[in-house]
This record gives C-alpha cells, structure tokens and sequence, in this order.
C-alpha cells in the first residue's frame, strides 16, 4: 500500500486531470488479515498491472471493478495513514506529503529497549584473538 500511496501522490502532483481518471496501472487485489500487522485490521494489498494497456485485459478489468480513480486510492491510502498504530510508514524526507516526512516509530523499539534492559550486567564473551582455534592451513595476519 505505500508504493500505491507515493505513486497516487505523484501521479496526483504531476497531473491536474488526475482525479477524473482511472489510475490505470495501479489494481487493488484485495484486501486481506495479515497476521501480526495493524492489530487485525483488513490490509489493502495493490500491484502494479503490468497488462493494462492491453485493450482486452483492460476491458476485463473494466468488468471486474478492478479500475480505481486515483482521487480513491489516494483518500485510502491517506485515510490508512490517518489511523493510530499503522504498522508500515514511508520516510521520504524530500517528499510531497507530510505523511511520508515522517520520521517512523521504529516498532520494536519496545522490544529492543527491553532486550538491552535484560543484557545490562551481563559481561559478554570476548573473543580469543590468539588463533588457537584455527585450523593449521589458516593463514593468521
């Protein structure tokens, strides 16, 4: 959803007539529970259609609803950004948006903090340095 996000964003800056048409090479697949991200919330997943140009698979995708306006991906994309916990924020300091300004809570950052609380104290092992360990045929420097 970030590269649909960034490339709704540019495609948007760049062009004016954006909002009136169809996103053509952006397709939303679905969207789908990814276990572990966003606390159990529906993630939408997009690809890139590598295939809209052509007039056949255009016209399927036509008929399948698959085509999307940039304007509803970009108010998607946006809106996700907007919710508290969202697990995957950009940081692109030189963008458009805000949002991709960002600096990003790093989210194991807990967790880490956490790990490092729980070594504190605990002298680690150093190294023999003396080669000893090393077979015969190991050139020592």
């Amino acid at each position: 959803m970030e590269v649909a996000y960034a490339l709704s964003v540019m495609h948007h800056h760049h062009n004016a007539q954006t909002d009136r048409y169809a996103s053509r090479d952006l397709k939303l697949l679905d969207s789908i529970e990814l276990k572990g991200v966003w606390g159990g919330r529906q993630y939408p997943v997009f690809a890139l259609d590598l295939e809209h140009a052509d007039p056949v698979h255009a016209a399927l995708a036509a008929l399948r609803g698959e085509r999307h306006s940039n304007a509803d991906i970009l108010k998607l994309c946006s809106e996700a950004y907007k919710i508290p916990g969202w697990p995957c924020a950009m940081f692109l300091p030189e963008a458009i948006t805000e949002d991709f300004k960002m600096t990003p809570v790093n989210p194991l950052a807990e967790y880490l903090d956490e790990a490092a609380a729980g070594l504190e104290g605990v002298e680690s092992p150093v190294p023999d340095d003396d080669g000893a360990d090393l077979p015969d045929d190991v050139p020592m420097e």
